[in-house]
């Protein structure tokens, strides 16, 4: 077996559906075959079904991610201390793969720690011919995703740590104000419209990750951006590719959005595209530009911009400072490191992810797929112009209600309508 993509085993692995699918059957055939070759009566049944089916759920996920030039493989641990907290844990697990291996389901390469050079090599599973066989008549019918109860995580500023939501965390967010749903109740509604529709790309079905949210500590003000959806990490001319039920998508995405926030709250209009420095690509501009609005000092921002170019090459020693100085002096009115203007992001990227949730929400009520990838959505052809609608409407209405909030916060009073009833906001859709 050659070196493939690997894939860590992924314990939270299941069929998208919420009711026992191709895989569960699968597990149960093989489990039963498995008790009566090795004459073993365990105590429980159903830990053996799990650890057969978990193993199952890893090599279809990469059986979806893979294709006959390129096949990936499940990495896992074969030392005890890995499997800590785990159920099935370690015995079940090792058990059930050594089983698949010896009926020629999958192959292996064992892994290997050598003490003298302290070089530790995990172990890698593939699926074989036969199952991958298996795999294929299941067609259109099954995919498999990642699962999760957490669906508020915090990520600490001082060790940069993800920590799962608990009880405290889940009081906040289980809130319903004004008789709207709450944020937990929004987000498992998306995830669960989710599940229940088939998204594909070049006829194969594509993992279901449950969407979570992701806040950094300070209160829940800043970030609070979704993560898992499988499709956030490819490109776009890959998700144009992609189909939902068969129908061919549409995505729309904000233009500017962060810029044109800056500029909407302070009733300020935004000239021009944001991203447009004369002598330079705007792709790198836009780069650029986060690394500004992340930092809080002018040399930090700079620097930032340095590291950010020399790992794309070649570039000029000044180039770092005229871009910073064209960012600056083209964003003047909302951009200010004497004054409020930077080290914003987070915050902004609070904003964006409020917005994110009312629009994947609008379509998951109607039991209809939207797909965000923060600032972008995709939907069927046939939905596009109410997207369109939708983004339009909640970039008003969450930015009016976030504008509110600051304003009360500065103030210390709330905020009557004539204060930000004057907002003038610019087309935000491209």
């Amino acid at each position: 077996m050659k070196d493939y993509e690997p894939h860590f085993i992924d314990h939270t692995l299941s069929e998208s559906g919420d009711s026992p699918g191709e895989l569960k059957c699968l597990a149960e055939r093989l489990c039963s075959i498995y008790i009566k070759e090795t004459q073993s009566e365990p105590r429980s049944v159903r830990s053996v079904q799990q650890g057969f089916y978990q193993i199952l759920c890893n090599l279809y996920y990469v059986f979806l991610l893979s294709n006959r030039s390129e096949r990936w493989c499940v990495v896992y641990s074969r030392n005890k201390n890995d499997y800590r907290n785990r159920k099935p844990g370690y015995n079940i697990i090792i058990k059930v793969i050594d089983w698949l291996v010896d009926n020629e389901h999958c192959d292996q390469i064992k892994g290997f720690q050598d003490r003298t050079t302290g070089v530790r090599r995990l172990s890698r599973l593939r699926y074989s011919e036969s199952l991958r066989c298996t795999f294929e008549a299941m067609g259109k019918k099954v995919s498999v995703g990642r699962r999760t109860n957490h669906l508020i995580r915090v990520k600490t500023a001082k060790d940069k740590a993800l920590y799962p939501d608990d009880e405290a965390v889940r009081a906040v967010f289980g809130q319903r104000i004004g008789g709207h749903n709450s944020c937990l109740e929004k987000m498992t509604r998306i995830n669960q419209v989710r599940r229940q529709h088939t998204v594909t790309y070049r006829n194969q079905n594509l993992p279901v990750n449950d969407l979570y949210r992701v806040f950094n500590d300070d209160g829940f003000g800043s970030g609070g951006r979704f993560y898992g959806e499988f499709i956030q990490n490819q490109p776009k001319s890959v998700r144009a590719g992609i189909m939902i039920e068969e129908e061919c998508v549409s995505e729309l995405d904000y233009s500017g959005l962060h810029p044109r926030i800056l500029y909407d709250v302070r009733n300020i209009e935004m000239n021009g595209d944001p991203y447009t420095i004369d002598g330079f690509d705007r792709g790198i501009v836009k780069q650029a530009f986060q690394r500004v609005i992340n930092n809080p000092t002018k040399g930090l921002a700079k620097n930032s911009i340095r590291r950010m170019l020399e790992g794309k090459g070649t570039f000029d020693k000044n180039d770092p400072e005229r871009i910073l100085n064209g960012i600056l002096e083209k964003h003047r009115e909302v951009i200010d490191f004497n004054g409020n203007g930077v080290c914003l992001g987070s915050r902004l990227q609070r904003i964006d992810s409020e917005i994110a949730l009312e629009v994947m929400y609008h379509f998951a009520r109607k039991n209809i797929v939207c797909i965000g990838v923060h600032d972008s959505f995709l939907v069927q052809e046939k939905y596009e112009n109410e997207l369109r609608e939708v983004m339009e409407e909640q970039y008003q209405e969450v930015l009016i209600r976030e504008f509110v909030k600051q304003y009360e916060r500065d103030n210390g009073k709330g905020c009557k309508q004539n204060v930000w009833g004057r907002l003038k906001f610019s087309p935000v859709i491209k």
